[in-house]
């Protein structure tokens, strides 16, 4: 176990004493399993981030679970989390989401795979990438790559949050995490369609609110956001 994590992490004894203890729940563990493979296992585009880095980024996820847990509103505050980290990723995905991409991942006729020749117009739109690309102004190749590496590390926050969801059991049968987040990346790929003028892949007017919708039900704290959104077609 890598509990250098730990003390890379916290500050004070107190926090490491605490920490220490709170690695070796059930949560702690499975968290610290999760990190072992997604930086020291599974092959990904952030594999070549520094251990100084890699550890950097376990401790603010780290530090976000035990905020949440420790909250009087734990599930609101997972759920409000989680959608944050959903939105970021939803828009930057569908505008360096390319054709061979989707095929393999994205089985839905309404995320195209076709914006990306785009990435310079709409990436200029999102927050997180402002800053970044007034620096660099980087090329579309450059672009695509900082986009790739802000989609994994989006996804690394996401899965390590569901890793809480699961302990604090709001995972059911049919769960709401993937369709939530491909109905933003609908949202998304529809907003940004019309931005650039290109026609809407959604069949009716409403589409687009009705996949907005999903993002209040979640918020809401429903038991199985889901399953109230698939009621609540607008």
């Amino acid at each position: 176990m890598r509990f250098s994590v730990f003390k890379n992490i916290f500050d004070s004894i107190k926090e490491k004493i605490m920490s220490y203890l709170w690695a070796r729940s059930e949560l702690g563990r499975n968290l610290n399993s999760y990190n072992e493979n997604f930086f020291f296992s599974e092959a990904n585009i952030l594999n070549s981030f520094s251990e100084k880095k890699k550890y950097e980024l376990m401790g603010k996820l780290y530090k976000e679970v035990i905020g949440i847990t420790s909250s009087e509103n734990s599930l609101l505050d997972l759920r409000n989390k989680l959608v944050e980290y959903v939105l970021e990723y939803a828009q930057i995905q569908v505008i360096c989401l390319t054709l061979k991409d989707k095929e393999e991942s994205i089985h839905s006729e309404y995320v195209s795979g076709q914006l990306y020749p785009f990435i310079q117009k709409l990436a200029g739109s999102i927050e997180s990438l402002e800053e970044y690309i007034l620096k660099e102004t980087p090329t579309d190749e450059e672009l695509m790559q900082a986009c790739n590496v802000k989609c994994t590390l989006l996804i690394y926050y996401i899965n390590g949050l569901n890793v809480l969801r699961i302990d604090m059991d709001d995972h059911k049968k049919e769960d709401w995490l993937r369709p939530f987040i491909l109905s933003m990346m609908i949202v998304y790929e529809d907003n940004f369609r019309k931005s650039i003028n290109l026609p809407s892949l959604l069949k009716q007017n409403l589409d687009n609110l009705n996949h907005s919708t999903f993002m209040n039900v979640v918020r809401s704290g429903a038991d199985n956001p889901y399953e109230v959104w698939l009621s609540e077609d607008v």
